[in-house]
């Protein structure tokens, strides 16, 4: 009798910058992170158009990436000027 296997669905992908202080997402990724976090959705400005941007404190990214994968999201985290 043949046997079905269904790989799993991957996760979606946060990805994070540190900037100074903060990790931020831009873009779909910042909408993401501010709902699914309920923080703040800000915004920045380049080359004249509007970008979403949200931002979680560096010193609390252990507690954030947790909470994002308990909602089924991976975070991905990049360097910066950190």
């Amino acid at each position: 009798m043949p046997t079905e296997t269904t790989a799993a669905p991957a996760m979606p992908i946060i990805r994070l910058r540190r900037d100074g202080d903060f990790y931020e997402a831009y873009g779909t990724e910042a909408e993401t992170l501010a709902r699914e976090l309920q923080i703040t959705l800000t915004g920045i400005m380049r080359g004249g158009v509007r970008v979403p941007m949200a931002g979680v404190p560096y010193h609390a990214i252990d507690r954030y990436a947790a909470r994002l994968a308990e909602r089924g999201y991976a975070v991905e985290l990049e360097g910066g000027d950190g």
